[in-house]
């Protein structure tokens, strides 16, 4: 949506604008901001992306590209949480989970604290880690505990024979969040829209017609921002 000087003020998904267009000035939920909104529309520009998925990847970067007035939920800086490894003064590899910030790369990304915790503790059960090397718990591991480790807290466990568990589960997650190219649904029958993806957020996109050969897909996809909100997978 744009005012009477051209700007854009809010910017929206639909599978039908007339429709969705009506939606908004409808209710009875704010109807202050709705009626502000109202008056200030003078133009409506829309873009096909072809599908709902992309629809959604491009909502998220142009409010973050315009900043539309009335978009005001995704203008909030996006809080990401990450996994994070460090090797401590015995020389075991020991993991945290905390918010992601621009000065520290996590081995993987989440969009909440829980997510990421869920993601630890199949870890840790998987590889026979050790919950209060991984920040779960302050006390020393017990026989039997849920989640216990293989000894480590007892000290029955050297420190380069635990490591080499804490680095399988590292290289698991190395291995899983290389770049990844996504298809979706294009405009047309004969198009494609494809995505790639570096650890889970949006990278760069296009659309091609279908018959378009891989090379030539990697080689013309249009590099985007860095945005939080894009992360999918």
């Amino acid at each position: 949506m744009l005012n009477e000087r051209g700007k854009v003020i809010y910017v929206g998904k639909a599978i039908n604008i007339k429709e969705r267009f009506k939606n908004h000035f409808s209710g009875n939920l704010l109807p202050g901001l709705k009626q502000k909104l109202k008056s200030e529309v003078f133009d409506l520009k829309w873009e096909l992306t072809g599908s709902e998925m992309m629809a959604l990847l491009v909502e998220a970067l142009e409010i973050k590209r315009l900043w539309p007035k009335y978009n005001s939920a995704l203008k909030l800086p996006k809080t990401m949480w990450g996994l994070f490894q460090y090797t401590d003064g015995s020389g075991f590899i020991r993991f945290q989970i905390a918010k992601v910030t621009k000065h520290l790369r996590p081995l993987e990304s989440f969009l909440s604290s829980e997510e990421a915790h869920a993601y630890l503790k199949v870890g840790i059960k998987t590889f026979g880690l050790c919950p209060r090397l991984c920040g779960l718990r302050k006390a020393p591991c017990k026989e039997g505990d849920f989640l216990s480790c293989q000894g480590t807290c007892n000290s029955q466990l050297p420190p380069q024979e635990y490591s080499r568990n804490a680095k399988k589960f590292i290289h698991l997650i190395e291995e899983s969040k290389r770049e990844i190219l996504v298809k979706f649904k294009g405009r047309s029958d004969q198009e494609i829209a494809a995505c790639v993806f570096d650890r889970g957020v949006l990278k760069s996109y296009g659309y091609f017609n279908e018959m378009t050969e891989l090379e030539s897909i990697l080689e013309q996809l249009e590099p985007v921002p860095t945005v939080p909100e894009t992360f999918t997978f």
